[in-house]
C-alpha cells in the first residue's frame, strides 16, 4: 500500500510534529484484509528526504506513528518501504520503478500474482503493473485511468473479500 493520500491524510512532507489523520474508515479495511490473510506493507515514495525538507528520522518517526495508532484497532503493518530519493535521481526505486516492491517481496515472500497494490496515484498502479501485480486506487482524492477506483480502504477490502475464494486460516497472501 502506498501511504500519504492512502492510509492517512496527505498533508506535503510530514514530519513528526505534522498531524497524523487515518483516512476514513481505514481501520476497518485494514483489518478486513489482515484477517483474511494478507500481509500488510507500506511502500512509499518521500522524496522530501532528497529534496532536504524532511529527514530520514522524520519519516520514520510518521511511519512508527502510524504503525502504533492502526495497532491500537489490532492492524499490523508487517514492513515499511521508503524511497528517499528526489524524483529526478533515475533510482530504481520510486514509483512507478518497481524496486521497493521487489525488495518487499523478496523480504517476505511474496507472490505478485496473489497480492495487489492500493494507492492514490497513477504511480502507484504504474508501479504494480510493471510487475504483474493488480493496482487499485482508494480514497477518491485522484483518480486516473489504470486501475479500479474504491471511496476508502473499507470499501476495497469488502471487494476483495467478496470476489475471492477463502483462504486458508494463516495462510500470508
Amino acid at each position: 500500500m502506498d501511504r500519504d493520500g492512502t492510509l492517512n491524510v496527505d498533508f506535503g512532507f510530514m514530519g513528526p510534529s505534522d498531524p497524523l489523520i487515518l483516512m476514513p474508515n481505514l481501520p476497518e479495511g485494514l483489518l478486513t484484509l489482515q484477517r483474511m490473510g494478507y500481509l500488510l506493507i507500506v511502500v512509499s515514495n518521500q522524496s522530501g528526504i532528497g529534496r532536504g525538507l524532511i529527514t530520514r528520522q522524520d519519516v520514520d518517526s510518521v511511519n512508527a506513528a502510524l504503525a502504533k495508532q492502526l495497532g491500537n484497532f489490532g492492524v499490523s503493518i508487517i514492513g515499511f518501504y521508503v524511497c528517499p530519493h528526489r524524483p529526478d535521481a533515475g533510482c530504481n526505486c520510486r514509483k512507478p520503478k518497481p524496486g521497493l516492491l521487489i525488495k518487499a517481496a523478496e523480504d517476505h515472500s511474496i507472490d505478485f500474482q496473489q497480492s495487489f497494490m492500493v494507492g492514490d496515484r497513477e504511480s502507484d498502479m504504474q508501479a504494480a503493473a510493471s510487475v504483474n501485480m493488480r493496482g487499485f486506487m482508494v480514497c477518491g482524492q485522484r483518480t486516473g485511468p489504470i486501475g479500479r477506483n474504491f471511496k476508502d480502504l473499507a470499501e476495497f477490502a469488502e471487494f476483495v473479500r467478496s470476489s475471492s475464494e477463502p483462504n486458508r486460516e494463516g495462510e500470508p497472501r
